[in-house]
């Protein structure tokens, strides 16, 4: 179960809204009435943990209509390092597909274990797959051939406008900003008392 965080102030006691890192939400082409809705856009319907698929089939889809219709969508939650509030970041979010998935996972693979076999070392075919793995990876994305969330733009180009919020604080304008799992120790600026003195800590699982 996702892990939940608050972040608490220990010069005035402030406590942040519990929060997770994020989850995945569906896009909608008409508003809805659902527990489960964007309270800010009900277009927008979170696909909370553990029920994404439940949820989905009740709006009439599944998880592969929706990537293929590039209506998924990337909600992250984060605390702003400069100022201490918690906001929302949001983007459209496809698919790489399992093909393009395995022909990422193999094909170092295979010229790592062919080199290593006509050389006679393991130890070099390994090195060469350690190699070729991020090299592939980054050529493929250079040639567009992964690219899911291009595709999910190009579909709907509205939509990044509409429903996408780019990763910047609406308090301060701030780009600096971590998902709570990702504070660790550091201290954050309380957004009561404005002292570098607020706690991120895990509360619980949802």
């Amino acid at each position: 179960m996702p892990p939940i965080y608050r972040g608490k102030c220990s010069n005035c006691g402030y406590e942040s809204p519990p929060t997770g890192n994020g989850l995945q939400g569906i896009i909608l082409d008409q508003p809805i009435q659902t527990p489960h809705a964007h309270p800010e856009n009900n277009r927008i319907v979170f696909l909370g943990h553990p029920l994404e698929t439940s949820i989905m089939k009740d709006l009439g889809y599944t998880y592969s209509s929706a990537i293929r219709e590039g209506r998924l969508l990337i909600i992250e939650h984060l605390f702003c390092t400069s100022c201490g509030n918690i906001y929302e970041s949001r983007r459209l979010h496809g698919y790489v597909g399992r093909a393009k998935s395995l022909t990422l996972l193999f094909l170092p693979i295979a010229v790592g274990v062919f080199v290593g076999y006509v050389e006679s070392s393991f130890v070099l075919g390994l090195v060469i797959w350690g190699l070729l793995a991020p090299l592939i990876t980054w050529l493929l994305r250079r040639v567009r051939f992964v690219s899911p969330d291009a595709r999910a733009k190009k579909l709907h180009p509205s939509w990044e406008q509409e429903f996408g919020v780019n990763r910047q604080c609406p308090h301060c304008g701030s780009c600096d900003s971590s998902f709570p799992g990702s504070v660790g120790r550091r201290l954050l600026p309380c957004p009561k008392c404005e002292q570098k003195k607020m706690k991120v800590e895990c509360i619980g699982r949802s």
